[in-house]
């Protein structure tokens, strides 16, 4: 932004806010994509370079008509245009520095950081979410009709008298 003479305004930063998914969704494709690889038994520089190279286009892809979206913003008139200009321009370098991140960085990082073991290492992040979950749908079946084929039923009659 001080490179292209932009102030830290409310639209810049909302235009940042939003470059976060953006740079955090093409860093989690890649990632993905590599880990894949490695749990299929390749070496992590093999995993990274095949990962990336696949999902490279799609990267490309997006982050291109990502950027299309945001070109009518530069032609805008008036003062609003002036506003928007900042905005627009801010998100399509964030977009164009993640997806070079995401194609260059990331896969290294990959290729120096995950091995096998450390797939198998890890651990989900709350072990007990799963039979909690499964737990309380029991439960809320059980509280709807105790089971879901009569709260099927239920839910078709009460329909059917809605709309009778």
């Amino acid at each position: 932004m001080v490179f292209l003479d932009f102030s830290i305004n409310n639209l810049t930063l909302m235009a940042l806010t939003i470059a976060t998914g953006f740079v955090v969704d093409d860093a989690i494709v890649v990632i993905e994509n590599i880990s894949r690889y490695i749990e299929k038994g390749e070496k992590p520089l093999a995993a990274a370079l095949k990962g990336a190279g696949e999902i490279g286009f799609t990267i490309i892809s997006l982050t291109f008509s990502l950027i299309a979206v945001l070109i009518p913003l530069l032609f805008m008139g008036d003062i609003v245009g002036r506003l928007f200009r900042e905005f627009a321009i801010t998100l399509a370098v964030a977009i164009l520095i993640s997806a070079v991140v995401s194609l260059t960085l990331t896969p290294m990082m990959c290729a120096r950081m995950l091995s096998q073991e450390s797939l198998r290492k890890q651990k989900p992040l709350l072990p007990c979410l799963g039979k909690n979950v499964r737990q309380d749908n029991r439960r809320l079946w059980s509280w709807t009709g105790e089971s879901a084929e009569s709260s099927v039923a239920d839910l078709k009659r009460g329909t059917q008298h809605a709309a009778a």
